[in-house]
């Protein structure tokens, strides 16, 4: 099982210092989330309505984060969670994950979602109700400017002649698919390296483990066994909450350490807090899996 730090709702100012913390405490990787901006006037309903974050909360922007921290650090790997991608031209999102893939020596994946906040798309001048199958064609060309050389493309919301995007991967880049909607499911198992599920009850967890598992042997992925499974639970992981969800299938998880309670609550704990928690949680939880 590979474990990550959840770097959403941190101040970007500590991100550094976590990571290089993260890295020396025995965690796999960091992840991190996005969005543009926070509307003033928001109607589009957030998925889950108590979870919902404040107009304060930092956004940096993910690809320019994970080169400062790949820069900072040797082993740790980074992942999106996740990037609206469709909410961006196809090729600047190929460039920029390309680029951070060739910087970092091969250390990052691309976790991709079709979004939820309308606002986003129509500020930045992207079709809202299109962006479903926008991302599917994403998927496909990000691939195949990644495979080097000329390539070319004609689909329903995308057509280019043959061009070339330099620099490329030397290795492939994993394209993990998050979201928990049927639709979202089935795109994961039918397109993508993996899937990427937000936090929840080890019950919810299982249930959708056995939809996703529905979905791979409906589209005859299922015997793929570098398949990705990522996920976050509504409450800091112990290790016996691990080795749980290693043996359903789950092969990463992204933690909070910070947080207590019942429920992960979004926000920054403070720096000398932020530290002192991966560390603890290195010591006690991820050497007890190791």
């Amino acid at each position: 099982m590979k474990v990550y730090i959840h770097s959403a709702f941190l101040d970007p100012a500590n991100l550094t210092a976590a990571a290089r913390v993260a890295e020396a405490a025995g965690f796999d990787g960091m992840t991190v989330a996005d969005h543009m901006i926070y509307p003033r006037v928001l109607n589009s309903g957030y998925p889950v309505p108590d979870a919902m974050w404040a107009p304060t909360d930092p956004w940096p922007d993910p690809w320019v984060t994970i080169g400062a921290l790949a820069g900072a650090t040797t082993t740790l790997k980074f992942a999106t969670t996740i990037y609206i991608a469709p909410m961006r031209p196809v090729m600047q999102v190929a460039k920029s994950v390309s680029t951070a893939a060739v910087l970092s020596g091969n250390r990052v994946a691309l976790g991709v979602g079709v979004g939820w906040m309308q606002e986003e798309f129509e500020l930045v001048g992207q079709d809202f109700d299109t962006r479903g199958k926008r991302l599917d064609e994403q998927i496909e060309i990000c691939r195949l400017l990644w495979s080097g050389g000329y390539q070319e493309y004609h689909g329903d919301f995308h057509d280019f002649p043959p061009v070339s995007m330099i620099p490329a991967p030397t290795e492939q880049i994993p394209i993990w698919v998050g979201g928990d909607a049927p639709v979202s499911l089935r795109r994961a198992a039918r397109v993508g390296d993996g899937w990427i599920g937000m936090e929840y009850s080890l019950e919810r967890a299982e249930e959708l483990l056995g939809q996703l598992n529905t979905c791979r042997h409906e589209a005859g992925t299922a015997d793929r066994d570098d398949f990705e499974i990522m996920m976050g639970l509504d409450h800091v992981p112990t290790a016996d909450d691990i080795v749980h969800l290693e043996k359903l299938g789950v092969t990463a998880l992204f933690v909070m350490p910070w947080e207590s309670g019942a429920a992960i609550r979004q926000g920054d704990p403070g720096r000398e807090a932020l530290l002192r928690s991966i560390e603890e949680y290195g010591r006690t939880v991820l050497s007890a899996i190791a």
